[in-house]
């Protein structure tokens, strides 16, 4: 019942969200506590998990696959072949799907609060981006590793989005050697070539809307135009009849 530090105020990108408890300790056992009572007196006035408001917590439902397998999908592209494209469409329509990439890393680092300690070019690779936020267990890849082992426990279903290491043989291997619980089934999933079916839909509808958008964004810009150079001639005649 101790504190052991004191409160952090949140960042302002975790405000309003929901939270999840967090501990993360080394060299040690944990006992955790969820509630409904406290173990011991706290020094403070905080109510546990477990006796948490109805408005306070957000409950989420979970499906379980009829045939009680979980999906790893690990997607093979060629480099520059659209693949976090795809992903994001596929993502969008996959509800409980998560992603497991060096993107995922950076964005969740980005919304805890750390900052990157140079700017980031915008043509870098999203599959292997430049980290630099100072943290050498972040920099060096064993969040990512962490993570990924711990997803590999997990009862969800996966994206595995490794450009590089989906396309290479012996590096595939040993990601698919990872999900080697049996409610897991894994697939490759190749996209090379011409997109088809419902994702060449979605991106014939995605180019029309950016050719649509790009239209409109010009009449607009020839209206402003248009609109100060009448403002411009009127003025101008003005001055003309003044003299």
């Amino acid at each position: 019942g101790a504190r052991v530090g004191p409160p952090h105020a949140l960042p302002d990108s975790l405000k309003g969200r929901a939270l999840h408890p967090t501990v993360t300790f080394r060299n040690v056992t944990l006992h955790v506590n969820f509630g409904p009572s406290c173990c011991a007196p706290l020094p403070f006035r905080c109510r546990t998990v477990q006796d948490a408001a109805q408005d306070d917590v957000d409950v989420m439902e979970r499906e379980t696959p009829v045939d009680g397998k979980y999906e790893v999908l690990f997607p093979v592209f060629l480099p520059g072949g659209g693949a976090f494209d795809w992903l994001d469409w596929h993502l969008s329509g996959r509800k409980g799907c998560t992603e497991l990439s060096e993107r995922r890393v950076v964005e969740w680092c980005l919304r805890s609060g750390l900052f990157r300690s140079k700017p980031q070019s915008a043509r870098q690779s999203l599959d292997a981006p430049e980290l630099g936020f100072g943290v050498p267990q972040v920099d060096d890849g064993s969040t990512k590793h962490l993570l990924a082992l711990a997803a590999s426990m997990q009862d969800r279903d996966l994206v595995v989005m490794e450009v590089r290491g989906n396309l290479l043989l012996n590096e595939r291997k040993e990601l698919i050697r990872r999900f080697n619980l049996p409610h897991f089934r894994k697939v490759a999933l190749v996209m090379i070539g011409e997109p088809m079916g419902e994702y060449r839909r979605h991106l014939l509808a995605q180019a029309l809307a950016e050719k649509q958008d790009k239209a409109k964004r010009a009449l607009s810009a020839w209206s402003q135009e248009r609109a100060r150079e009448k403002a411009q001639g009127a003025r101008q005649r003005e001055l003309e009849k003044a003299r």
